[in-house]
């Protein structure tokens, strides 16, 4: 076979286009009649906070602003915010002034139940701050007054830090430490806890009952630990953002460490909270705010106790501003 002849069959297999007397005009677009919607996919509700303008709005909450007829404790209110805040897609702590006022001894760790002998019995110490002398005392002082002088209180040992009991009343003694109830966390697991009130973890001793005979002792597997509380839990509705294994830090908004001393204001900075940002974000948007509610709380979910005094919080929203053009 001939070049030419590969060349003619080549020709006749090929089905080559007559082009532009072939191309079928009846198909060509009308740019009259194109409108630029039609070429727009429309954004989802993600795409939409992430593609808008978000514009940061400060926000000062100071509880001196709440209702005192209604909220008298700074430790749980609610508060009108100056506006109707619409379409927050954020709210982040960034500050917060909390002035460290708990006293040591308050009402949630403030007596000693046990039984003397003869039957179940308590005392209640005074609500305050104390060095270890002054609690010692206190304490003993109050079994003298609740006819059980013969149980006494002392330091086993300053390089330890220990405290000691010592039962001398002629018959066996039983102090209460733990509850009758074991307490279920967040993952479904049990653990023994203090019983409602006690000052046991205060002076050193665990969750368990301890029995001392007569003319016995027991000391404290702990060494006393008078540093009050180490942290506070900022709740505020709708605004979780932690996660933890027990209901006083579940849920809450912030964890805010009071490190400073007893008496005086904690001023958190946002250098202070660093990589950790307490921050909500909401997506889709949120709607409207135009009131917060907000609680304190200890670890033990017990209410955080200002003792008269007031607290500021800073926050920063952000606030969504839409294109139209998206939404039409």
């Amino acid at each position: 076979m001939s070049n030419n002849d590969i060349f003619d069959n080549v020709e006749k297999r090929m089905n080559y286009s007559n082009y532009p007397d072939n191309f079928d005009k009846g198909n060509v677009i009308d740019d009259n009649a194109v409108s630029r919607h039609d070429f727009v996919i429309k954004p989802t509700d993600k795409a939409k906070v992430s593609s808008a303008t978000q514009i940061p709005l400060q926000l000062i909450v100071d509880s001196r602003d709440r209702d005192t007829s209604t909220y008298s404790n700074p430790n749980n209110y609610s508060v009108a915010l100056p506006e109707v805040y619409e379409n927050i897609t954020s709210i982040e702590l960034i500050g917060a002034e909390i002035p460290k006022t708990q006293y040591l001894i308050n009402d949630y760790n403030n007596k000693i139940e046990y039984h003397n002998g003869s039957g179940n019995t308590s005392i209640t110490i005074t609500n305050g701050d104390y060095n270890i002398t002054d609690l010692i005392s206190t304490i003993n002082t109050a079994f003298d007054n609740n006819s059980s002088a013969n149980i006494t209180l002392s330091v086993s040992s300053t390089a330890t830090q220990k405290i000691q009991i010592a039962n001398t009343t002629g018959s066996t003694n039983i102090f209460y430490w733990k509850s009758d109830k074991e307490e279920v966390s967040i993952n479904g697991t049990t653990r023994p806890v203090y019983r409602n009130n006690t000052i046991a973890k205060i002076l050193g001793f665990n969750q368990s009952d301890v029995t001392i005979a007569n003319s016995g002792t027991a000391t404290a597997p702990n060494r006393y630990d008078l540093s009050g509380t180490k942290f506070v839990m900022l709740n505020i509705r709708d605004l979780d953002v932690l996660n933890g294994t027990y209901p006083g830090i579940d849920g809450a908004f912030a964890r805010i460490i009071l490190d400073n001393d007893n008496g005086t204001v904690k001023y958190l900075k946002a250098s202070d909270i660093g990589k950790g940002r307490f921050i909500k974000y909401f997506n889709p948007p949120l709607g409207k705010l135009q009131k917060l509610d907000i609680s304190f709380v200890t670890y033990d979910n017990n209410p955080y106790d200002f003792n008269g005094h007031d607290h500021t919080l800073f926050l920063q929203m952000m606030s969504l501003n839409q294109s139209s053009k998206y939404f039409v």
